[in-house]
């Protein structure tokens, strides 16, 4: 299950670049608090998303190891793992599947930040900022607590 969430993980962000040379971007209080609360709601999509790929997989009969196993092989040669014709038929059927559910989801993570009056690049910017500044981590903590 780990792997999955460290592939949805992937998936779900890879459209987004973090800006991290941009790490002065000034943050307002009244800005942090509105990505706390966008920043909640994609945490909410994000799992809901992350259960759905494990329901999609699972729906094939195969395990999520077993899927990750089979995906991992796929991207690195090196790997040899036995797949049957009717595993790599299973395979295409979740990835389409998988494909449906991240476009989905990406939608409403930015669906999400524009509700909270954000675009996704200064959504992407503050959270870049908050990675690098210890005190706006803890400001942003202050906010997801209450």
């Amino acid at each position: 299950m780990l792997k999955i969430k460290i592939l949805f993980s992937v998936i779900l962000f890879s459209s987004m670049t973090v800006f991290a040379q941009e790490n002065k971007t000034d943050v307002s209080d009244a800005e942090l608090e509105q990505f706390a609360n966008a920043y909640e709601k994609v945490q909410e999509v994000s799992q809901a998303s992350q259960n759905e790929m494990i329901e999609a997989v699972q729906a094939e009969g195969i395990d999520v190891d077993r899927y990750n196993k089979i995906m991992n092989a796929q991207q690195d040669p090196s790997q040899e793992v036995n797949v049957s014709d009717d595993e790599l038929k299973k395979v295409e059927v979740i990835n389409e599947e998988l494909k449906k559910i991240e476009e989905k989801s990406n939608k409403k993570i930015q669906k999400t930040i524009a509700d909270n009056s954000l675009t996704v690049e200064r959504y992407q910017k503050i959270l870049a900022s908050i990675q690098q500044n210890p005190d706006l981590q803890m400001k942003l903590q202050q906010f997801l607590q209450n």
